[in-house]
This record gives structure tokens, sequence and C-alpha cells, in this order.
């Protein structure tokens, strides 16, 4: 169970089991998009968040894009160290990159009444990932 709580700094609040409504973000949560009042979050197949949308208007009237592209994008590189194989990272491991290019399973966890989660799950490589992202 979750609930909105005020409480002061340093300071501490009761808190009572109660069966009063009281008004909140309307939440959106599908396999890929996540939505609010304020922002708008949309994921590719691999999960990767690919617009987050601020959804205050600007000056000429739009919504503002936050994301210049990809933001959860995940790198990985192939190692093949000269001298030491525990803790050096070689100048050119640029040069061997890993494709990460399979698709995620995105399940909505939550939607609502006070957070949207999506769990993604992607494989990289040889190993499994898990990311909750939460609006």
């Amino acid at each position: 169970m979750l609930a909105e709580v005020t409480v002061p700094a340093c300071g501490w609040t009761t808190v009572r089991p109660s069966t009063a409504l009281l008004p909140v973000n309307e939440l959106k949560a599908t396999e890929r998009l996540l939505e609010n009042d304020l922002l708008r979050l949309t994921l590719n197949e691999k999960g990767e968040i690919t617009s987050i949308v601020d959804k205050a208007l600007l000056a000429d009237g739009s919504p503002a894009e936050l994301a210049a592209g990809p933001c959860n994008s995940l790198k990985m590189y192939k190692d093949v160290p000269t001298w030491y194989d525990a803790w050096d990272i070689d100048s050119n491991y640029e040069l061997l990159p890993v494709a990460l290019d399979a698709p995620a399973a995105i399940e909505v966890v939550s939607a609502g009444p006070l957070v949207a989660t999506l769990r993604v799950t992607r494989q990289l490589h040889e190993s499994l990932l898990t990311q909750e992202i939460s609006l």
C-alpha cells in the first residue's frame, strides 16, 4: 500500500487508514508508455526511454521534449586486456562494442493511483537485466 504523506523536516507524523478520496494525478501505464499530469515517457522495443515530454506548455504553446535520444541506453564493450585483466581498461575498448539489440520484455507492474511502474527485462550478452521505471 502506498500513501502520499506530508512530513515536516526532521519530524514525524502518524498515518492511519482512511476511506477519504483525495484528488491524485491521472496516471496511465501501458507497455510502451508512462504518463501523468506533468510528464509522458515513451519506450521503444528495447525498453529504452525514447521520449520525455514535459506537458507544461512553453511560450509558443507546444510541450517540451526533454530527450535528445535514448535515455537509458546501455552499452557493452569487449575487454581484451594488453597487460592486466582485472582492472585495466585499454584505450581501444570503444573499437569493440557488443551488440545489445535483443528486444525487451516490458510489463506493467503498477498503474496508480500514486505510482505507475514498468518492469523492463533485457538480455545483455550473457546476463539478464531487470529495470523498473516509475513515474
